[in-house]
């Protein structure tokens, strides 16, 4: 199993299989802390080949503040049905962000576990750039 789309981005949804998203990005500007963003999302496509498919592979979500720490709870993924094509396998989530509170400006991590396979995503929360 692989992961073939790992991102952050304002709008994300699965239609007929396919994932559409919409403003990718790996950083925030923020003009106060603490904050929600109101448009927020994870958008992540595993992709394997179908005799994986079968499996009963766990799947986990970690997000972490700048310091390393947990910001929520760890979010158990059911892969669910995959959806097929050309003789692969993939399986799409949206999960909205936007109920998350940032306290602090700095590097958050999302870290993504696939039975025994580790992903992870760095994203920054700035201050804006006065020009």
């Amino acid at each position: 199993m692989q992961i073939e789309v790992f991102t952050m981005c304002n709008s994300a949804q699965i239609y007929e299989g396919k994932m559409m998203i919409l403003g990718t990005c790996n950083q925030l500007a923020i003009e106060k802390m603490p904050t929600k963003c109101q448009q927020l999302m994870l958008a992540i496509r595993f992709a394997c080949d179908p005799s994986e498919e079968a499996k009963k592979i766990p799947c986990s979500i970690n997000v972490l503040d700048p310091n390393n720490k947990p910001m929520v709870q760890p979010i158990s993924l059911d892969l669910g049905e995959p959806n097929v094509e050309a003789g692969m396998t993939s399986y799409n989530f949206c999960i909205d962000c936007s109920g998350l509170l940032f306290v602090e400006y700095g590097l958050y991590t999302i870290c993504v576990k696939v039975g025994k396979e580790e992903y992870t995503y760095r994203f920054n929360i700035t201050k804006p750039i006065k020009q």
